[in-house]
């Protein structure tokens, strides 16, 4: 019965892992590799107002999933720190192809 439950785990660890890889950010891993065609222009979100004191709108993009773009929505994300303001991901073009820099806190 072990062995099947550390199987799963595995399992589980590893669909993650493949979820979260490849190259677009905002917690997604980054950076992973070139992409040929250009991102989609961005969607305007429409984002009300913010949810308490000291929460931040991380604006939405473009992730690369498989061989197409997938939007991942923006979302309200509270500062780590005080005074820490966002700086949003990029799609940078670099060699002749697409790579995705993270958004951070700076």
């Amino acid at each position: 019965m072990r062995h099947w439950m550390m199987a799963g785990v595995l399992a589980g660890a590893l669909s993650l892992g493949a979820c979260g890889g490849g190259g677009y950010g905002r917690g997604y891993g980054g950076g992973g590799y070139n992409v040929r065609t250009p991102p989609p222009p961005l969607r305007v979100e429409v984002y009300g107002n913010s949810p308490g004191r000291g929460f931040v709108w991380i604006q939405g993009n473009w992730a690369y999933r498989g061989n197409n773009y997938v939007w991942s929505a923006g979302r309200w994300d509270r500062a780590p720190r005080g005074r820490s303001r966002w700086e949003p991901g990029r799609w940078e073009n670099r060699n002749g192809g697409w790579r995705w820099r993270d958004g951070r806190w700076r």
